[in-house]
């Protein structure tokens, strides 16, 4: 039980540090709007990178 809480902690700080990155990216590239496609392809390397 132990075990399954340890994982769903460290996946949700991965998840919160994916959605920080993003959202700095959005910002540096000068964002307002976040669409589904602008997202997408700011997202996609930052899942590859922490997830494989």
């Amino acid at each position: 039980m132990e075990n399954s809480l340890s994982q769903r902690i460290s996946t949700e700080l991965s998840n919160q540090k994916i959605l920080k990155d993003y959202l700095r990216k959005c910002k540096t590239d000068g964002l307002k709007e976040a669409t589904t496609t602008t997202a997408e392809a700011t997202l996609t390397p930052f899942i590859y990178k922490y997830y494989s």
